[in-house]
């Protein structure tokens, strides 16, 4: 049987770093001994100049250094340590996760928009009766809003929606009293990244909505929200009577009107502005405004890995969300998706075939298929250089859940699929770390090959066979009907493969 443990959570969001730490006794019990802030807002001039500041570099390090302390102080064992949407934008990120280990020697990931909304709703549904079951959870943060809809506590749909409050605060400049034609511009931006976003507006009827994160938390008090079931409402009809007379006040009305400090009044007011205008595009009467988030569900997560209790069934498809983001991207700019959901196809199975060979985590193969997905996206630009464009797409075109260090790897895998192979003079390259270029090269390999197969985009390879031996790896093809060019095809992108694995490379057709 396990014994008790102190777990520790860190948060490093837009708005402020946060960490909880807590004894846990059994997977469904534990302790909270202690849950602190630090007010570092880390998304300063990222949306607008897509860097993070030297002083918030510094003032991040106070963050880890404290929190280093903290560890000591309560002996912690295990901990989690993440960044979301500002170092997701950031281009050097790195120098904030080399912050967190130089001050505090806390090993800070960058995760991207599908882990923090997995994060997000095990948080909130780690806080719920097991029989009670949200239709939506809704997590407004600075940099996003992550959107999570549920039926049965099972995911149906998860997004990342770009209208964080600090992002829009910083874009629109808007960081005191609010003009009516400045709040009409802010309301047409939040209705154009929702309908980006979503095809149609999402069926919520019969379901209830929870609202997560400090400005829903705080808009409720506000507002009055009477208690319910799953915590405050926050109530649109009392949001509406209330923003108006919000957006006009000063930051320092709000803060002596409201008992609120000055790095929540800034934002209140775009916070308020968010959530009545999904409510109106929802249809919704109300939220409710529950306990959960990121660092609870990075609590729970840590909790049951060392009970080894099993995970809810919510927590599934993450995979399958992310590869069905890069699909419907590929769609809206009219890329071939029978040769996409094929090479996808063919990089999969040789990724598990390869496995003794490469030795990476199952997590890998979800960027392998990404970067299948998306590898000629940039056709729809120009076919003679669309992996350059097929790059520049990815890292501008908000894919639902994509962003940070897994931004990069299927970027770079969309880059340099071609006959380029990636050099430490490339940015593109450079942004990932010694462990991620390793592992880039190596899915990069498999990918070339898959697409290889596929040369002549008639699928007529149907499945191939990997035999691995000393100093060689053998690769049988399957073809349905004739095709005289796959084993060329596959023959002409394998010098990465055995630059990679130190093995040479066959190809041949079944007989």
């Amino acid at each position: 049987m396990n014994e008790p443990v102190n777990i520790a959570a860190i948060d490093a969001g837009t708005n402020g770093i946060r960490i909880a730490i807590v004894e846990a006794k059994n997977p469904t019990d534990h302790y909270v001994l202690e849950r602190d802030r630090v007010a570092v807002r880390l998304g300063h001039h990222v949306f607008t100049r897509r860097n993070f500041d030297p002083s918030t570099i510094a003032e991040a390090e106070k963050a880890f250094a404290h929190f280093r302390a903290l560890f000591d102080r309560y002996n912690v064992q295990k901990y989690r340590a993440v960044a979301t949407s500002a170092a997701r934008n950031a281009r050097n990120r790195n120098a904030l996760v080399d912050a967190a280990w130089n001050a505090g020697k806390i090993d800070l990931e960058v995760v991207s928009g599908t882990e923090e909304a997995r994060l997000v709703r095990t948080g909130v549904l780690a806080q719920l009766p097991e029989d009670v079951s949200p239709r939506l959870i809704l997590d407004l943060g600075g940099g996003s809003l992550e959107f999570n809809l549920l039926r049965d506590r099972n995911l149906e749909y998860a997004a990342t929606v770009p209208i964080g409050v600090v992002r829009l605060l910083e874009t629109f400049d808007a960081t005191d009293a609010i003009s009516a034609a400045k709040e009409e511009a802010l309301r047409l931006f939040i209705i154009e990244k929702l309908a980006a976003h979503f095809r149609e507006t999402p069926d919520v009827s019969g379901g209830d909505i929870i609202a997560c994160g400090g400005n829903a938390e705080a808009l409720a008090a506000i507002t009055g929200g009477v208690a319910g079931r799953y915590g405050r409402a926050l109530d649109m009809a009392k949001l509406r009577r209330l923003l108006r007379p919000l957006l006009r006040m000063r930051v320092e009305e709000r803060m002596a009107l409201y008992d609120i400090r000055r790095d929540r009044a800034d934002v209140i007011d775009i916070a308020a502005l968010i959530f009545l205008t999904i409510g109106q595009w929802l249809g919704a009467s109300r939220f409710w405004v529950t306990g959960g988030g990121v660092r609870d569900g990075l609590i729970d997560d840590l909790v049951r890995s060392h009970f080894h209790a099993k995970r809810r069934p919510s927590d599934r498809g993450r995979a399958k969300l992310l590869v069905a983001s890069c699909r419907d991207f590929g769609l809206r700019h009219g890329f071939d998706d029978r040769h996409a959901d094929h090479v996808r196809g063919l990089a999969k199975r040789l990724f598990d075939q390869l496995a003794p060979l490469h030795g990476l985590p199952r997590d890998s193969r979800v960027l392998l298929e990404m970067g299948a997905m998306l590898h000629d996206v940039g056709q729809c630009v120009n076919y003679r250089d669309h992996p350059l464009h097929g790059e520049y797409l990815i890292r501008h075109g908000d894919i639902a859940g994509l962003g940070g260090v897994p931004e990069d790897m299927v970027a770079c895998l969309v880059r340099f699929h071609g006959k380029q192979d990636p050099a430490l003079d490339d940015e593109t390259f450079t942004r990932l770390d010694e462990k991620h270029r390793n592992e880039l090269c190596a899915l990069l390999a498999i990918l070339r090959i898959a697409d290889g197969l596929d040369c002549e985009h008639r699928q007529a390879v149907v499945s191939v066979e990997v035999k691995i031996s000393a100093g060689k790896v053998d690769f049988t093809a399957k073809r349905q009907g004739p095709s005289k060019l796959a084993i060329w095809g596959a023959r002409r992108k394998d010098k990465l493969f055995e630059r990679v694995f130190g093995r040479k490379a066959t190809f041949k057709f079944a007989s």
